[in-house]
């Protein structure tokens, strides 16, 4: 087995929380990061195309409570800049409280009630601040900024069980709840701003991950369903300059959605290497209607110091893996460009010390598959003058701090 310290002190960077400063038995951190990026084509997450953006910001603080007789709790408030996303405003991030059932030396059972991070794939629950993510921006086939608000937490109730094996160990949680639908983002769940208001039916969500030898491997999958009450928009609140794929719709009605995901993590003392595979379903209540979704990536991480790191990724995004190809879209004289997303990523990070972070990425992409329609009122405009290319690039450099 590997004993490396170097390793061990890898993957618990990887996955730790952010503790900073203690105030009596109380652990307080706060952390901030302010993101510049520009495109050469196409705006994302803010006014970016042939110009430089400032629009992306965050602002945190995070308290967690001591531990009373195997009770205990954590809260955090954020303010998020991120173009026609997110407009600052402060929010409550989670505040829940978690009683210890079961605590012993192989096994753990918690049971937490309130607002939690929402465990969707190996990274969602841990990507609220700048240190626990691997890149400025997360592959967007899995962790789609465009909603993330909305994706990031739900209020309810969650049982987690924590089984060690040796150096092994077993975790089982599930979720209970629903999820407080952000109404600005609430469009951006489509490809189009087909929908005014989305409200949230609750809903589960189960998850089993498989860690080998202190983490060196580690196996997830898991399984969700949500169902949703929509209010789509008129046929003239749809895109400026075209129609909506969606304009058939009435106006209201209910989503079912299903998904599943698979996700895979190899450490080693210099590399880490990510595969995810996250397809969903959307069934609307008209016969028929169907929309199948596809995110999947590969990510390897090289440490060459204690400092430096470089990443490379390659992420993909269909809209619809029934029709890869776009032929419905082509038929119905919607823009092809959005029926996908190809991402190519080089980054670069340097972590001088604790307290600060800086990073530095490029991306490569085809297609539109993620962009808002709020950051570009074109996007399903099929006329020569829509603005949409579907070859771009994206820079973005990133200081973050932590205290």
């Amino acid at each position: 087995m590997i004993r490396n310290s170097c390793l061990a002190l890898a993957i618990a960077c990887a996955s730790a929380p952010i503790y900073s400063a203690e105030v009596g038995d109380w652990q307080v951190n706060f952390f901030a990061s302010q993101t510049i990026h520009h495109t050469d084509d196409n705006n994302f997450l803010g006014e970016t195309e042939d110009d430089v953006s400032f629009d992306n910001s965050e602002v945190g603080l995070g308290i967690i409570a001591p531990a009373w007789h195997g009770f205990h709790g954590a809260a955090q408030l954020l303010s998020r800049r991120a173009g026609e996303n997110d407009n600052g405003r402060l929010r409550l991030d989670y505040l829940y409280g978690a009683y210890d059932v079961v605590s012993s030396l192989d096994n753990t059972l918690k049971l937490k009630v309130g607002r939690m991070p929402y465990p969707d794939g190996m990274y969602n629950d841990t990507r609220d601040v700048a240190f626990t993510r691997t890149s400025i921006f997360m592959p967007q086939s899995v962790y789609q900024d465009r909603i993330r608000n909305s994706h990031f937490y739900q209020d309810g109730i969650e049982l987690s069980w924590r089984h060690f094996i040796g150096y092994d160990q077993i975790y089982f949680l599930t979720q209970y709840g629903v999820l407080p639908i952000d109404d600005e983002e609430a469009q951006d769940f489509s490809p189009g701003n087909f929908i005014r208001k989305l409200d949230a039916e609750p809903g589960w969500l189960g998850r089993v991950e498989y860690s080998v030898d202190e983490g060196v491997i580690r196996i997830a999958l898991g399984a969700g369903r949500y169902d949703f009450e929509y209010e789509s928009q008129s046929v003239d609140g749809m895109l400026e300059g075209g129609g909506s794929i969606f304009a058939f719709l009435p106006p209201e009605g209910d989503i079912e959605t299903r998904f599943w995901f698979a996700s895979a993590e190899f450490n080693t003392e210099k590399w880490s290497f990510v595969l995810e595979y996250n397809p969903l379903d959307f069934k609307f209540d008209i016969p028929g209607i169907e929309i199948k979704t596809l995110g999947y990536y590969g990510q390897a991480q090289y440490r060459i110091n204690a400092e430096w790191s470089v990443l490379a990724r390659y992420d993909v995004y269909y809209l619809n893996r029934d029709d890869k190809d776009g032929d419905f879209l082509t038929a119905s004289g919607i823009p092809i460009e959005i029926n996908d997303a190809k991402d190519t990523t080089l980054g670069v990070t340097w972590a001088p010390n604790y307290n600060w972070l800086v990073r530095a990425e490029w991306h490569s992409v085809q297609g539109l598959g993620w962009v808002t329609a709020r950051d570009n009122p074109n996007l399903l405009a099929a006329t020569p003058d829509a603005k949409i290319e579907k070859n771009w690039n994206l820079v973005a450099l990133q200081i973050a701090f932590r205290y």
